[in-house]
């Protein structure tokens, strides 16, 4: 398959940053042939700084969105870019956008044991995340995974208050809890039962947008602390 020039660029610049913030210009230009004013137009993006011949990222999860929805499979952008795991990017992106995040949280309810990948916090909202890297997603098993994310965050609801200060929750306050799958995948976004499964290019537009949706569309999970008034 052919690959766009802007594909292109980025595979270079992934190859010249070999997972540092600054890579050369002179390196990017040997590598696709391509002009270096043609090179800079590309390159001028907010999160990217070009001078002379440094290529500078200011902004790598911003950058990592932009690769992947130009082509770029996310398990290398992972890897050139230096996380250790998918989990960790969304973490980032999340704690950019305001929330305190907490990476596979275990907790137990009754004599069930449970861990979310990702839980995300930004009063009154508590996103509650798996993320997987599957590539090929069936309906089952996308609808099996949404249920199961359900099942979790019900659970974490119910258990929420004892966990409260590690997870840098107001003790005072009601939360809404909502369940969200977050794919590695090439896909449309889709809703099993009111769990979103948002892909990672999607990521980013979900979570400036979620809250518009819930309850209509997305399920949304009240957790008062003990002698507390709902919201």
């Amino acid at each position: 398959m052919m690959l766009t020039v802007r594909e292109k660029i980025y595979r270079a610049l992934l190859i010249s940053l070999r997972s540092g913030s600054v890579a050369r210009l002179d390196e990017i230009h040997e590598l696709v042939h391509l002009d270096k004013d043609v090179l800079i137009n590309y390159l001028s993006k907010d999160f990217i700084k070009v001078i002379g011949d440094k290529v500078m990222v200011l902004d790598k999860t911003a950058l990592a969105l932009e690769m992947v929805n130009s082509g770029i499979h996310m398990e290398d952008v992972l890897l050139s870019l230096g996380w250790k795991d998918f989990e960790e990017f969304c973490a980032e992106l999340l704690e950019k956008q305001g929330f305190k995040v907490t990476t596979n949280f275990k907790f137990r309810r009754s004599l069930e044991h449970y861990e979310v990948d990702v839980v995300a916090y930004r009063h009154p909202y508590i996103l509650s995340i798996d993320c997987k890297r599957v590539r090929r997603l069936s309906n089952y098993f996308l609808k099996t995974v949404a249920e199961r994310q359900l099942r979790r965050t019900e659970a974490l609801s119910m258990e929420l208050w004892r966990h409260s200060k590690k997870l840098g929750i107001d003790k005072y306050r009601p939360v809404l809890l909502i369940p969200a799958v977050f794919v590695v995948a090439s896909m449309n976004p889709r809703i099993y039962n009111g769990v979103p499964i948002v892909p990672v290019g999607r990521i980013l537009s979900f979570v400036k947008e979620f809250e518009r949706l819930i309850g209509n569309i997305f399920k949304a999970i009240e957790s008062r602390p003990p002698n507390v008034s709902s919201l």
